[in-house]
């Protein structure tokens, strides 16, 4: 939550509303006019609305157990039915979780802490398996993933901008 922090510091002139969800939630709410932006990993452009790629990232499999065939404790993390179909085509029927994580970045945390198996942005993941916490499964495929702004047409451009350019900033660094 880095860039809201940094957000309310630098715009006290504006009241925010955040809110963590699915994208397609995200994507209903950005449509139903409830949010004026979001940044998610599967948009969905519609009327009055723009959009922007905020960076490249790719989704990989990552262990928190490499001791353990990654089948044997692989949890399902959802980030949408695009990269579903993309998986299924990729690596054939996976194995059948039991479990689906829909927590987004909250998801690396209760991989690491379980030590399960799951596909994650590798972006996200940079931390976690730099202090080992994670690993990259080998030979499996990664996925083009990357993070998106969307935001609505009526939004003041100079304001768009600057949080773009935030949330673009604190990319280089922990996830926001």
């Amino acid at each position: 939550m880095p860039w809201l922090d940094a957000m309310r510091e630098a715009r006290r002139d504006i009241a925010f509303h955040a809110v963590a969800a699915a994208p397609a939630q995200l994507n209903r709410a950005l449509d139903d006019a409830e949010l004026d932006i979001a940044f998610l990993y599967e948009p969905q452009l519609a009327r009055g609305q723009r959009m922007e790629q905020l960076a490249e990232d790719r989704l990989i499999l990552v262990t928190a157990n490499p001791a353990v065939d990654w089948t044997e404790n692989f949890v399902r993390t959802e980030w949408g039915e695009a990269i579903n179909d993309e998986l299924r085509a990729r690596l054939g029927d996976l194995p059948s979780p039991g479990l689906t994580l829909d927590l987004g970045v909250l998801s690396l945390d209760w991989l690491a802490r379980t030590g399960s198996s799951g596909f994650v942005p590798e972006r996200l993941a940079e931390s976690y398996i730099g202090s080992g916490q994670l690993e990259p499964v080998e030979d499996m495929p990664a996925l083009a993933f990357s993070p998106y702004v969307c935001w609505s047409a009526a939004m003041e451009d100079g304001l768009v901008e600057d949080m773009i350019a935030m949330a673009r900033g604190m990319m280089e660094g922990p996830a926001f």
